[in-house]
């Protein structure tokens, strides 16, 4: 079967970043169907006119990315009109490019519905190909006018054979947005060959805690974190925490505003995949303070390496870390996150690293996620 997945988010060279999560479900998928993407994304960098393609195989994936150069014209809404129509022309371009590469593809697996929706709802009517759709943003956990929800894009994505969010949190926040369809959950996918346990990292004293994440404030709630680092080094010595992530200059600051021992907090700066993986291999649990999110990647991975997590309970987190494989705390309340902290670095070695590796490999592995979205792609095909 061949599935060509289009993404409102892929990394690209304009965001090397963005949409990663959809990257690691296509390489998942890849390996037990013909797999290949496309992504058009416009780059201000972009001199020329015209589209730009760029080919290039990852593992067994062909990605394609097709680039355009935004439109400079100042009335902003006939340059908005202008892009999406270069945005949809450059999925046309992008299309024959992949058939004559590639073939026609028997089912379409849209990522992030706004605004890729439009051509997956555009290549059923017009070509017949059948669409599915995996849904991340946590922009939709939130009651706020930039939900994308209009009748519209209700009625495009009610044509996809199965929405398919990676929380059931997900899931009741699109119902209450007005989405109406057939659901399947399926989650964020691990590499669960790279994240895997390393040994005792670095066995005895001092405890090391490790937070991964985009460090942005609003979301991630960094500085909570620090504030609750603070008392608790002012209650024992026996820890190191390690941030990993583009930290911003005020969440340093606070650090040495505090008089937080040097080399009790670290920042590692923005770290590639497998030094993650590494990271976590050197570490003895995973901590989040968010206030919002949906099921983030890091969490499985946390357990792909056998280490317990500390997680806010928000969005669909609870669906996954309980009493056997973590501790959830209460959104921005400092002193329960305290608490857990110090009950983690005293019972970190209770939880059994074969164990939580065991529930990663259930539940987020690349042939458990694969094999969930093959059965949906059948069923999208058959009907």
């Amino acid at each position: 079967m061949k599935v060509l997945f289009l993404s409102s988010w892929f990394p690209s060279r304009v965001a090397p970043l963005n949409g990663d999560f959809v990257e690691r479900h296509a390489q998942a998928v890849s390996a037990v169907c013909d797999s290949a993407v496309l992504h058009v994304i416009s780059d201000e960098n972009k001199k020329e006119k015209g589209y730009e393609v760029s080919v290039e195989k990852k593992q067994q994936l062909p990605e394609i990315i097709v680039y355009f150069r935004k439109c400079d014209c100042p009335l902003k809404p006939l340059a908005r009109l202008c892009n999406a129509w270069r945005y949809l022309w450059g999925y046309l371009k992008g299309y024959f490019y992949v058939r004559r590469l590639w073939g026609k593809p028997d089912v379409v697996h849209a990522s992030i519905l706004y605004p890729i929706v439009w051509v997956a709802w555009l290549m059923k009517k017009v070509l017949g190909i059948p669409f599915i759709i995996s849904e991340h943003w946590t922009l939709f956990l939130a009651d706020s006018p930039a939900v994308p929800n209009g009748w519209l894009i209700r009625r495009m994505t009610a044509a996809a054979s199965f929405l398919s969010p990676v929380s059931v949190n997900l899931q009741q926040a699109l119902i209450r947005h007005g989405f109406r369809g057939h659901f399947a959950v399926v989650p964020n996918v691990v590499d669960t060959q790279l994240f895997k346990p390393g040994g005792d990292p670095l066995p005895g004293k001092p405890v090391r805690l490790l937070h991964v994440s985009s460090m942005k404030e609003d979301q991630k709630n960094i500085t909570g974190m620090i504030r609750t680092l603070h008392k608790l080094s002012q209650l024992r010595n026996d820890f190191v925490f390690t941030f990993a992530g583009p930290c911003l200059p005020h969440q340093q600051q606070l650090v040495a505003d505090l008089g937080i021992a040097p080399g009790k907090i670290s920042f590692a700066g923005e770290v590639t995949h497998a030094s993650v993986a590494e990271l976590m291999q050197q570490s003895h649990a995973l901590v989040l303070f968010s206030r919002t999110e949906n099921l983030p990647c890091v969490i499985a991975e946390a357990f792909s390496c056998g280490l317990p997590v500390i997680s806010s309970d928000v969005g669909g987190i609870s669906e996954w870390v309980n009493d056997s494989n973590g501790i959830l705390v209460p959104s921005e309340d400092e002193e329960r996150l305290l608490q857990a902290l110090v009950y983690i670095i005293e019972h970190h070695a209770e939880y059994s690293r074969d164990t939580l590796r065991q529930y990663a490999e259930l539940h987020f592995s690349p042939g458990v996620i694969a094999g969930q979205f093959a059965g949906l792609y059948k069923l999208a095909v058959n009907s």
